[in-house]
Order: structure tokens, then C-alpha cells, then sequence
């Protein structure tokens, strides 16, 4: 069940709400009624996305006589992420709740 699977993360809000705690025993409506949206905003995601294609253009996946199915019908490499784990997961460990958008209903 998708309840337990998310309940495994260790996902906290910023007051402090544990969703494994608050989804224990499939209680997926306990967390529903603080309905929040969460959405990056587009400025982030654009740098974001340049970032991503700056350390593809120093990767194999972009040269120009390699093919791929990481590449799309524009030629961008799209899937492969360009950084290593440890990177990645320092990136995005600590969560920086400026870059985000956050909507309660």
C-alpha cells in the first residue's frame, strides 16, 4: 500500500510533523487534514536545470557522436543524473523551503 511505502520515509514538515508517525498503521487521513502543496518555483527550476546541463556538456552522454536513449528527439540528455550520490544527497539533504511554493487548502 502507498501509505506504507511513505510511511517508511523519513519525512519531517517545518513544524516538526513526522510522516512515518503520522501515517502509522495506514492512516494516510491523519496527515490529510493539513492538506499542503508543495511546488518548486519556476525560477529554481530553471537554474536547476541549467545546472544539470552544464555537468552534462562534461559528460559522454553529450558528445556529439555518442547516441543514446538518454538523449531526446531535441538532443538533450535528459536521464542520467550527472552528479555522484554522495553529491546528489548533499544537494538535497537539507531542503532550502525558499526555492518551494507551499499551499495549504
Amino acid at each position: 500500500m502507498l501509505t506504507e511505502m511513505a510511511a517508511r520515509l523519513n519525512i519531517s514538515g517545518h513544524d516538526a510533523k513526522n510522516l512515518r508517525r503520522a501515517w502509522a498503521n495506514n492512516d494516510a487521513a491523519a496527515v490529510g487534514r493539513t492538506r499542503v502543496a508543495i511546488d518548486v518555483r519556476p525560477d529554481v527550476l530553471d537554474d536547476d536545470v541549467r545546472k544539470v546541463d552544464a555537468e552534462h556538456e562534461a559528460m559522454i552522454w553529450t558528445h556529439p557522436g555518442m547516441s543514446t536513449y538518454c538523449r531526446n528527439a531535441s538532443g538533450r540528455v535528459f536521464s542520467a543524473m550527472p552528479w555522484r550520490f554522495v553529491d546528489y544527497w548533499r544537494m538535497t539533504h537539507d531542503p532550502d523551503v525558499r526555492q518551494y511554493r507551499l499551499t495549504t487548502a
